[in-house]
């Protein structure tokens, strides 16, 4: 974005080497680097990056963004794992139902919910329902887990869905902004 915002700009006589989106981790670090790697950009450009707040407390998913492409390029791997998504607790309530009423045609039913606590990082033994000391076993019980992202002080034990859905919607957000200096 920011090359092609200098390929449509006035270049001022440099060859755009040094031109960068400028993400930084703070406001004031932002106001240092933004001078050198908008160099040649029409004022409007800068203005506007200005205003989507490329660094960390203005923006932060753009922040995590450019966090996880810098850790991607240097390192060979993110660190996922893995945590407790949600149960099936409407085929528990409804094998209740009919234990209770056997002469009644109960429809099966389906109702997810979120744990309170996605025990992340998912570990061997952890605990995802408890049952009445008698309970039958219920075949018909699905649990749903997560694949988490946790790259700590970055994205701790975030959905990976998640928080790629919330990257491309602010990613697609930024295009129309742009889009008529470039067009």
């Amino acid at each position: 974005m920011a090359y092609r915002l200098f390929t449509v700009g006035p270049g001022n006589g440099t060859e755009g080497r040094h031109i960068h989106f400028p993400i930084t981790d703070s406001l004031d670090q932002h106001e240092i680097d933004k001078v050198r790697k908008t160099e040649g950009l029409d004022q409007r450009a800068k203005d506007l990056i200005d205003d989507v707040k490329p660094y960390r407390e203005g923006n932060k998913i753009l922040w995590k963004i450019h966090k996880l492409n810098n850790i991607d390029k240097h390192r060979l791997l993110v660190t996922v794992g893995s945590s407790f998504g949600s149960l099936d607790l409407g085929a528990h309530m409804i094998a209740s139902m009919r234990e209770a009423f056997p002469d009644r045609n109960i429809p099966s039913l389906s109702a997810f919910f979120n744990p309170v606590d996605n025990l992340f990082p998912l570990k061997v033994g952890d605990e995802l329902f408890i049952d009445g000391p008698n309970a039958k076993p219920n075949l018909d019980m699905q649990f749903k887990f997560e694949l988490v992202l946790d790259e700590p002080g970055l994205v701790e034990g975030e959905s990976l869905i998640e928080i790629i859905d919330s990257m491309i919607d602010e990613v697609e957000g930024l295009i129309p902004k742009f889009k008529s200096l470039i067009t």
